[in-house]
This record gives C-alpha cells, structure tokens and sequence, in this order.
C-alpha cells in the first residue's frame, strides 16, 4: 500500500494535527519532553507500514516529563487559556474547538513508587515506567 497518500484523518481524529501542534507549542514554552503514547501511536506506526487502523481512539494520550504537581498546574493553566477544559479526572483535558479529548499522563520525578498522586481526593495515576 502506497503510505503517501495516508493522513491524520485515517486515525479518525478531525483534526488531530492541530491539536498536536497546540500541545508541542504548550510543552515548548515549559520546557517539557512530552511523548505521543496509546492508541494514537500505535495507529500512527501502523500507518506508516501502509496499514490503515481498524478502529479509531476518540482522545489523544500524550506522556509528560515532569518534575512536581505545579509544574503539572502550570500546563494545565496554559492548556485552559489554549480553550483545552479540565473535566473530572485530572489529567484528562477536553477542546470544545476540536471535539477532542486529551490525556497527559505524567512521568518523571513527579512519579513516586510507581503512583501521581493529583489531589487530596485519593485519585492516583499508576504508572510503569
């Protein structure tokens, strides 16, 4: 299959360019190493081997490299200036704009035996690293 032709709306993710473009100009001014991670990078490397996606992933996971919860808030805040909402789970943000969910899923020294701690309400991301 001739890859060429393939684009980001095979991930079935409007406008999945624009976003990503949103999130690396959010890192950027943190100064943050972020990753594409999920569904999405698995779509993406399937459809670099000419292998179109069998199903879509309705957000978008990226893994970020962070050293404390304010630098973890400092994002957010960018994030939610960009039109990127918080919604119920911390590390989950929505874009009315794109119709699109984005998950940043901290690693780093924020990370403590293997658990981010978000908040005093006992919600904990468990990470592998």
């Amino acid at each position: 299959m001739n890859t060429s032709n393939q684009t980001y709306k095979d991930l079935s993710i409007k406008f999945f360019r624009e976003v990503f473009e949103e999130i690396d100009a959010v890192m950027h001014k943190h100064g943050v190493p972020f990753y594409l991670i999920g569904a999405t990078a698995i779509a993406l490397e399937l459809l670099k081997e000419g292998i179109k996606p069998a199903r879509g992933t309705k957000d978008i996971d990226f893994a970020v490299m962070i050293s404390s919860l304010e630098q973890f808030e400092a994002i957010s805040s960018t994030l939610q200036s960009s039109g990127f909402n918080k919604t119920k789970a911390p590390w989950t943000f929505y874009a009315d704009k794109y119709k699109v969910a984005i998950d940043l899923l901290p690693f780093g020294q924020i990370e403590e035996k293997d658990t981010v701690n978000f908040s005093d309400r006992k919600i904990d991301l468990h990470v592998l690293a």
